[in-house]
């Protein structure tokens, strides 16, 4: 079975600027597309990064979506060049920047807003 994470409130959060930032990572399969993406597919870079597994965000705190924000920054500060961030990503991740970045803002939005991401699998 797979995972989505969902964005919520006390329900499904709707957000145009969430939608947007979303919108490189693809929708959960079993929710709205504008509010979760597929956490199974990203669970090994996030994790891998910062220490933190997108299965377990139910029990993620606002210090923990800090640190998040802290190591996905640190991780891409540590390249001076955006071709070689994009080449790591691409070679340990099969990732590009934009679905970086969009994690970036992804969890920047959702600690501005007070919003929690669950974990549904």
């Amino acid at each position: 079975m797979g995972l989505d994470n969902i964005i919520y409130e006390k329900r499904g959060v709707k957000d145009k600027q969430l939608s947007e930032i979303l919108a490189p990572l693809g929708s959960g399969i079993m929710v709205d597309d504008s509010n979760s993406f597929r956490g199974k597919m990203y669970d090994g870079f996030i994790s891998d990064i910062t220490g933190y597994s997108l299965y377990e965000t139910d029990d993620w705190t606002h210090e923990d979506i800090e640190k998040v924000i802290v190591s996905l920054k640190d991780y891409k500060n540590n390249f001076d060049k955006i071709i070689d961030l994009e080449t790591d990503l691409e070679h340990r991740y099969h990732m590009d920047v934009e679905r970086f970045d969009a994690f970036v803002d992804l969890f920047v939005l959702c600690l501005e807003k007070g919003w929690r991401i669950t974990a549904w699998y």
